[in-house]
């Protein structure tokens, strides 16, 4: 029943996104599904300067899936399990992302030291409304961020969940830099993960992933919202 249920939010969503004649910037484009991606195809299919036109915020991986991507101020970086940062080519292919146009319509300072679950919290009491999709940057101070990054795999392919337990981790203290994330609402389930889901980057931009703990010290959060996600998928998913 769940699976069916996924399925029909998938068709309802490319019914009423083929219906429109142009595209609309006050929405959130995913390329491919999670559910995919939990299943191993890693292989990339949408290249990245196809993927800079619908938008200069986001968050995904790389082909093979070599790495963690951030896009923040329309450029592209990867965070691979070396836990550096490396600039991206145009030519580069990737399997599954969310971009955006961000242009936040609410901003508030973060009051005082928070984990990630204080600050989760924190930020669900702004928001308008949990059905709606959301682009969150929050730019501060950091105690402590905790992040991973995956090495690229080879085929056959092994699930995600095979392997996330070969994960690179990191353990950034100190420093200063921006999270770059989405709020999926909770009824998404198959299509992406509902909750927040973050990628860090330092302002060094030399150090980063995606973000499993952190405790921030102080900061702004930025908030984009829309009722709009505009889905494509790989012709052999």
């Amino acid at each position: 029943m769940k699976n069916k249920f996924t399925l029909l939010i998938v068709l309802l969503v490319l019914f009423f996104v083929g219906s429109s004649c142009t595209y609309d910037k006050d929405v959130l484009f995913q390329y491919s599904i999670l559910n995919s991606l939990y299943a191993g195809n890693y292989d990339g299919k949408i290249g990245f300067d196809t993927l800079g036109k619908k938008g200069n915020f986001g968050i995904g991986t790389f082909d093979k899936l070599d790495g963690e991507m951030i896009y923040l101020n329309g450029t592209f970086y990867q965070v691979k399990s070396d836990g550096k940062v490396y600039s991206v080519k145009k030519s580069a292919k990737c399997p599954f992302a969310q971009v955006s146009f961000f242009s936040p319509q609410i901003s508030f300072a973060v009051p005082s030291k928070m984990s990630i679950s204080n600050l989760i919290a924190f930020i669900g009491s702004k928001i308008a409304s949990k059905n709606l999709f959301y682009a969150v940057k929050i730019t501060g101070e950091f105690e402590y961020v905790k992040a991973r990054s995956v090495p690229p795999q080879e085929k056959p392919y092994p699930p995600l969940t095979e392997v996330i337990k070969n994960q690179s981790i990191f353990e950034l203290k100190d420093l200063k830099g921006t999270l770059v994330g989405y709020r999926y609402p909770d009824y998404i389930g198959g299509i992406n993960s509902p909750g927040y889901h973050f990628h860090f980057l330092d302002d060094s931009k030399t150090s980063g992933g995606h973000v499993l703990d952190l405790t921030i010290k102080s900061g702004t959060v930025f908030i984009d919202g829309t009722n709009k996600l505009y889905m494509e998928l790989p012709a052999d998913i």
